[in-house]
């Protein structure tokens, strides 16, 4: 009785590699093609936003006399809430006095919205990146006229009298606005001729 020989062993696909004899299936496997770019390389640069590092880094780019202006706003408000007209009674034996804010007279609570408008304005060129025609004029303006009425209240007292056991004067609040008003305008009347956009 003749017996049938055992077919041949399967042979290996034509163009690989037999599995190599280390014992980790996955590493009978090529590896994957690299496309040659890593991810961040392919996608480019990260984009940089305009508003990085906030506002000191937008405060860094400025002029000292714009940012100045815009302190001196905010000064002259808080001199506004201080003691600014001074009010005083001696009759006899009697003695009192009293104090008001700038927002107790026209000139002076005007004088100061003047001066907190210029900073505004300037405030809003620069950091808000609104187009604001004739900047620098405008600023100069508002400074001038916040001077102006800050003088007029050196002479114009709301309720001021002068006589026997009375008498009105300023307390250090307006001499604080006052004061401000004054740089403000000098510093506005240096960057006059600045004429450079306002990015």
């Amino acid at each position: 009785m003749s017996h049938a020989a055992p077919p041949p062993p399967p042979s290996e696909p034509f163009g690989t590699d037999p599995p190599t004899s280390s014992g980790d299936p996955a590493s009978s496997y090529p590896p994957p093609a690299s496309s040659g770019a890593s991810p961040t390389s392919a996608s480019g640069p990260a984009p940089t936003s305009r508003s990085s590092g906030g506002m000191p880094a937008a405060m860094a780019t400025q002029h000292n006399f714009d940012l100045a202006q815009i302190g001196l706003g905010v000064v002259l408000f808080i001199a506004s809430l201080l003691p600014f007209y001074s009010y005083s009674v001696h009759i006899a034996s009697l003695s009192t006095s009293a104090s008001f804010t700038a927002w107790h007279g026209f000139f002076g609570w005007f004088g100061v919205l003047l001066g907190m408008a210029a900073a505004g304005v300037l405030a809003a060129a620069l950091f808000a990146h609104v187009a604001i025609p004739s900047l620098r004029l405008m600023v100069l303006g508002l400074f001038a006229g916040s001077a102006v009425c800050l003088l007029l209240a050196l002479f114009v007292i709301p309720g001021g009298y002068d006589g026997p056991g009375f008498s009105t004067g300023h307390s250090f609040g307006y001499w604080l606005a006052l004061l401000c008003s004054l740089a403000g305008t000098a510093l506005a009347f240096l960057r006059k001729d600045e004429t450079a956009t306002v990015a």
